[in-house]
């Protein structure tokens, strides 16, 4: 299961990202978006169903993919609580009980600024660099 959230700059904040070199720009990005995306992580938790309380002690961020543009995260709980999904969407046996979505709707906004501020502070860092 993945969220996606585009950021998109100001040609100025393009500008700047473009500047770095592909491998600097692709590891700033990935930092970014995995600080994002722990806000949700963590809401996530909060929000899993208790039975046994595996599924909330397992949620994690994954960093799925990194590019010199592009950097994407996914929250979620891990292998060990592959049954996840099945909380999530629910089963022809069982009502759903999401707490991925709802975590990243409430987290949304907050991740989107974070991004936006963390991007600014790492673009400075290395300009001083």
């Amino acid at each position: 299961m993945a969220l996606e959230i585009k950021v998109e700059g100001t040609k100025r904040l393009r500008k700047r990202l473009n500047a770095l070199d592909d491998h600097t720009r692709g590891a700033v990005l990935a930092r970014i978006v995995m600080a994002a995306a722990e806000p949700v992580r963590a809401v996530a938790a909060q929000k899993a169903p208790i039975r046994t309380g595996q599924l909330a002690e397992t949620m994690t961020t994954e960093l799925l993919e990194q590019k010199s543009h592009r950097a994407s995260a996914g929250v979620g709980p891990n292998n060990e609580a592959w049954y996840g999904i099945f909380a999530e969407y629910g089963t022809v046996n069982h009502s759903a009980q999401p707490f991925l979505r709802p975590a990243f709707d409430e987290q949304k906004r907050n991740a989107s600024h974070r991004m936006a501020t963390d991007l600014r502070t790492e673009l400075d860092k290395a300009r001083k660099a």
